[in-house]
């Protein structure tokens, strides 16, 4: 994604492809092609180590930010996996990494013809500061005896946690060891929305703690259990998309069933209390635990009596997958739907996303496709309800573009129904004849996530047409998103019972 930014045959910074028709570089390097509209080399390498150069031009740029849009002459397509750009704000704690293309860089001293480097973040400043850059960097990686300077990273993509983050825009030679100035995307964030760039915001801030920490520890587990399958496909008029997660296989052939059933009590108690409740308690660490640990029992005791349990640990699993919390209760009066239900919110290409759906396991994925046409038809009318979001979460968001849409929708006046992606969830049980077939023959682990993975693609690919036309005969949907989550067992009582047992 990263490449060398020419400016006719001399090598002036570096810049990224942030899609395959657009690049991102520091303004100060394009400066002379913006006075003269003179044309600009992208050279960058494909996976069989040749280098390749394509032309650009800058469609857009801000002085104050030092950032610079680039168009190129024809699309490139030697990238299929795309890196988040996000405008969440950077705490002191992350680290982070770049690669980028030095003036007089010496490639035979350092091994390679690019710069590779990591380190920490030295200091963050305010936004109210009167530099340009907010982020001070620090390398242990940066030689004091290299005979050249680093100014030809500027433009290079700051990454940190698998996301661009920001633009590296400034060497600084100094006593202080803060080598490197960059800019974040959270304060530039206006540049790529005003040019319709997708940058990402989530609601893991630091002023949002609790819920920053209980999303990075669903996360974090969820990914060790579950093992994700993308199926894309477009037919008839419906661009129909399948994510669909399986609970993964240990290397003994054995389902992380029993796992998962632990984790879940231990994250319950995390649920037991809101997060405004679990603040208060935090006051009194005797008094938190203490009410934590009766909120929790009095929780399963009631959910379980209710057959509700079930339906709780499937919205767990929800928010631990894709990271997306419960922030919005849906009220309708509409007689064909619940008088309220509550809704998973996140941000996609720079609109909210509501994850809908109903927390019941049905027995296979066509089922489940038919309740939750049933739930698109009645959100046809969703425009007609009444929201109201969770207040502690939205109060302690960061100030972003995530939060700006947040405070639109919730005002009738302000509300634009554009700005709303709808995506679905199905929870499915567990009845493939084929997957008992393999377990029963002790496939070994290394080989059973890869075999399920291929049938269950194949479920995808078999089911597709029967989707597609019901989707198409009872909604006016021309994209549908699914979230589709594969559970080893028939229904929640049986996942019930392993979950009080442990409890």
């Amino acid at each position: 994604m990263t490449c060398k930014l020419f400016d006719g045959y001399e090598s002036v910074g570096t810049a990224f492809f942030i899609d395959n028709r657009h690049a991102i570089t520091a303004r100060h390097c394009v400066d002379k092609n913006i006075k003269d509209s003179t044309e600009i080399f992208l050279e960058f390498r494909l996976e069989n180590g040749e280098n390749k150069t394509q032309t650009a031009k800058v469609i857009d740029h801000d002085e104050k930010y030092d950032i610079a849009l680039l168009e190129l002459t024809s699309p490139i397509e030697h990238i299929n996996d795309w890196l988040n750009l996000c405008s969440d704000a950077i705490n002191k704690e992350s680290e982070w990494e770049t690669i980028g293309y030095p003036k007089d860089w010496n490639e035979n001293d350092e091994g390679t013809d690019y710069c590779y480097i990591d380190g920490d973040i030295h200091y963050v400043s305010s936004f109210d500061n009167q530099t340009i850059y907010d982020l001070h960097l620090y390398s242990s990686k940066i030689k004091e005896d290299w005979p050249y300077d680093l100014g030809g990273l500027s433009g290079a993509p700051l990454v940190i946690d698998g996301s661009i983050c920001g633009i590296i825009i400034f060497e600084e030679n100094s006593a202080v060891k803060s080598q490197l100035k960059a800019i974040s995307f959270r304060k530039c964030e206006d540049f790529f929305v005003q040019n319709s760039k997708n940058i990402k915001s989530t609601f893991k801030s630091e002023k949002n703690r609790l819920l920053k920490q209980r999303l990075e520890m669903q996360k974090n587990s969820c990914g060790e259990f579950f093992q994700k399958i993308d199926f894309n496909t477009s037919v008839s008029g419906i661009n129909l998309t399948i994510d669909s997660y399986f609970l993964k296989y240990d290397a003994l052939g054995i389902s992380k069933l029993e796992e998962l059933a632990k984790y879940l009590i231990t994250a319950l108690h995390q649920y037991a209390c809101t997060l405004s409740e679990v603040q208060k308690l935090t006051e009194d660490p005797f008094k938190m635990f203490y009410e934590i640990s009766q909120k929790t029992k009095q929780s399963v005791t009631e959910l379980h009596r209710l057959n509700r349990l079930g339906s709780i640990v499937l919205w767990m699993l929800l928010e631990g997958v894709l990271e997306v919390p419960k922030f919005l209760t849906r009220f309708s009066l509409s007689e064909n739907s619940n008088f309220f239900n509550e809704i998973h919110l996140g941000m996609k290409d720079n609109k909210l996303v509501f994850y809908l759906g109903e927390g019941n396991l049905k027995p296979n994925i066509r089922e489940g496709i038919i309740e939750i046409v049933q739930l698109l038809k009645d959100c046809l009318n969703i425009q007609d309800d009444a929201f109201i979001c969770d207040n502690y979460i939205f109060e302690n968001m960061d100030d972003n573009h995530f939060k700006k849409l947040i405070h639109k929708f919730m005002d009738n006046v302000t509300r634009d129904w554009n700005d709303v992606e709808l995506e679905i969830t199905i929870f499915t049980g567990y009845d493939s004849q084929k997957i008992k077939l393999i377990e029963q023959r002790g496939v070994p682990g290394k080989d059973i996530n890869e075999l399920i993975k291929q049938f269950y693609i194949k479920e995808c690919q078999e089911n597709h047409e029967f989707i597609t036309n019901i989707i198409r005969l009872n909604s006016d949907v021309s994209n549908a998103k699914v979230n589709w989550f594969i559970l080893p067992f028939v229904d929640t009582s049986d996942f019930e019972k392993m979950i009080i047992s442990n409890f």
